[in-house]
């Protein structure tokens, strides 16, 4: 595999592993001689899934230049996530949507299937380049209005730092409340881990006052056997000399 092919693996690693599953590519893999039968089982029998996913992406740069194309198909053609091949080919969006971003997709993902009108935002997507001429070929093949949405939901979470932000935008000319449930959702995650960190940094502090505490009680026990023994030798001394 080539150097720059390997960089790209090692750059989005983090993205593949939570994007993809490892399972749907394996009997592929395996089949076509990019991974041995010993390997596929290997990452197979990882139970957590997102290790499994991490353990197959580690494992590709070192099975040849194969490797890189072979997935790219798999990618393609066995899950149907075409924008991960964008990113592999660093045809992506520059930048990754945060991860509070990406949560709330994920979080109001039955909403959005619901509610959604695809058509009405398809075309401005792709205008804005949020989504590629595959994608949008990808979402309209699909049979039913359902498949559309997931199709369009699915791709979006790897399209890039402003993928979400023209998502909402575009939500708000039309389906206002959808926009303002997933901007919520943002808030929502981002007031909670200001609030974890604030704990933690109230934990550190804490538990320094209380290592200084216990340190300045150790010592204080230290001194006052130590000044109870040097009475008890200098008594001793006193009693051995008369």
């Amino acid at each position: 595999m080539t150097p720059e092919h390997k960089a790209r693996f090692r750059m989005n690693i983090m993205e593949l592993s939570e994007d993809i599953d490892a399972i749907e590519h394996l009997d592929f893999l395996e089949k076509n001689e990019v991974l041995s039968v010993y390997l596929k089982q290997k990452i197979k029998s990882i139970s957590i899934p997102r290790d499994r996913n991490s353990a197959l992406i580690e494992a590709l740069p070192s099975r040849g230049e194969r490797a890189f194309v072979l997935f790219c198909r798999s990618l393609s053609e066995r899950s149907h996530q075409p924008w991960l091949v964008d990113i592999l080919q660093g045809k992506a969006l520059v930048g990754h949507m945060s991860v509070n971003q990406k949560k709330a997709l994920r979080i109001n993902h039955k909403q959005l299937e619901d509610d959604l009108d695809v058509e009405m935002y398809l075309d401005y997507l792709w205008q804005q380049t949020v989504i590629t001429d595959y994608i949008k070929e990808c979402v309209l093949a699909q049979r039913t209005e359902i498949e559309r949405k997931r199709e369009l939901l699915n791709a979006l979470p790897s399209r890039g730092e402003k993928a979400f932000l023209v998502f909402c935008e575009t939500l708000r000319k039309n389906q206002r409340w959808l926009a303002d449930q997933l901007e919520a959702s943002v808030y929502q995650r981002q007031l909670e881990a200001s609030v974890n960190q604030r704990n933690r940094s109230y934990y550190l502090i804490g538990a320094k006052v209380l290592s200084t505490w216990v340190q300045t009680l150790v010592f204080g026990i230290h001194q006052t056997e130590w000044l109870r023994n040097s009475k008890s030798a200098k008594k001793t001394n006193v009693w051995v000399t008369k």
